[in-house]
């Protein structure tokens, strides 16, 4: 069966590709921390994959050309060269229809291998500035800015500011506050690179109910229609909350055995995957948020915890203090069945 629902809505992320688009025209960086699972690989993929139709949408016809490079954090080997070559890498992917770079400066030669690869990053980059505007997307971010030397990263600022100041920028998705991976650097008043974005740090909330609804449409036009649509609106408001890899798992589970209907949440609950994805989405958050969490859905929250359950609102897990509604019921059971001293979930 063919499908014809597209994956993305003309509304999709309306907000955070709004964002996205314009500090990309300006040459401006930010980040996006989201808790796992969030949905940040589909904005890596809707932007690294259809820039024009995303520019055009919130640009019009402004005659701009857009890239956006992904480099993948959690592959890095933990050197910078490994850096440097992978953003090469990912510019040669998506510029191959281009007419060829000019010749490399032969004295590049001469460097050692890690000063030759950033030299012919550089190179590359401002060849590619003179016609387009380039926002390297930083995916999965946090492993690089906790380990990565600071010189390194220090030098991902050089790059911006070697006569591309407006033409290029960069988009960190992290899981955790930067400020809080790199405090052994430190990042904070010590980093020209955390400059960049320091101001420019947003939380990236779950799905809205349009984008979930339509996530779920296009999985379930794909499977064959096998779900009625009473049985995606369940998924998306009573199971994930528009938590996009929850969607997904509970999704795929519904497919392979039909839950009971007298009560989803705990069918759902037992399912190793499942609780899998909630564990994933908890051990993405702080430790204080963590703790904090573990207390709240226990009602044993303390008056100094305010300030962390405000950063779990702002996250898109905490929906109301008030209520205890939280994104999903299922990660609810789960931080009810988390032990804190052996770290293990009771199924």
């Amino acid at each position: 069966m063919a499908n014809n629902i597209p994956r993305y809505p003309p509304t999709y992320r309306q907000n955070e590709l709004h964002l996205i688009i314009d500090a990309a025209r300006q040459g401006q960086s930010l980040c996006l921390m989201g808790v796992a699972g969030i949905g940040k690989s589909n904005i890596t993929n809707f932007l690294r994959y259809e820039p024009e139709q995303c520019t055009h949408q919130y640009l019009g016809d402004e005659p701009r050309k857009f890239l956006f490079p992904v480099v993948a954090g959690n592959a890095w080997d933990q050197k910078p060269q490994g850096l440097w070559e992978a953003m090469l890498a990912e510019l040669a992917a998506i510029t191959q229809d281009l007419p060829a770079p000019p010749p490399t400066d032969p004295k590049i030669l001469q460097l050692s291998e890690e000063q030759r690869s950033f030299s012919l990053l550089r190179e590359r980059l401002q060849w590619l500035v003179k016609d387009y505007q380039i926002m390297f997307i930083l995916d999965d971010f946090d492993k690089v800015l906790q380990n990565g030397p600071l010189s390194m990263l220090e030098q991902l600022s050089t790059l911006r500011n070697a006569g591309n100041r407006d033409k290029l920028s960069y988009l960190i998705f992290t899981k955790k506050l930067p400020a809080v991976l790199g405090r052994a650097h430190p990042l904070q008043n010590n980093s020209k690179f955390y400059d960049l974005f320091k101001d420019h740090v947003y939380a990236l909330e779950p799905y809205n109910r349009e984008d979930a609804q339509q996530m779920l449409t296009f999985l379930n036009e794909n499977a064959g229609r096998p779900l009625g649509t009473q049985d995606l609106i369940l998924i998306r408001e009573k199971l994930s909350g528009g938590h996009a890899s929850l969607a997904r798992i509970i999704f795929d589970s519904w497919l392979r055995a039909r839950p009971d209907q007298e009560d989803l949440v705990a069918f759902f609950a037992k399912k190793p995957e499942v609780r899998n994805e909630c564990q994933r989405i908890f051990q993405g958050l702080h430790r204080e948020e963590q703790q904090v969490a573990q207390r709240l859905v226990r009602h044993q929250q303390r008056a100094e915890d305010q300030g962390i359950i405000d950063q779990l609102v702002r996250r898109g897990l905490l929906i109301n203090q008030t209520t205890d509604e939280w994104v999903s019921p299922l990660l609810v059971e789960f931080l009810r069945s988390y032990t804190a001293e052996g770290g293990q979930s009771h199924g």
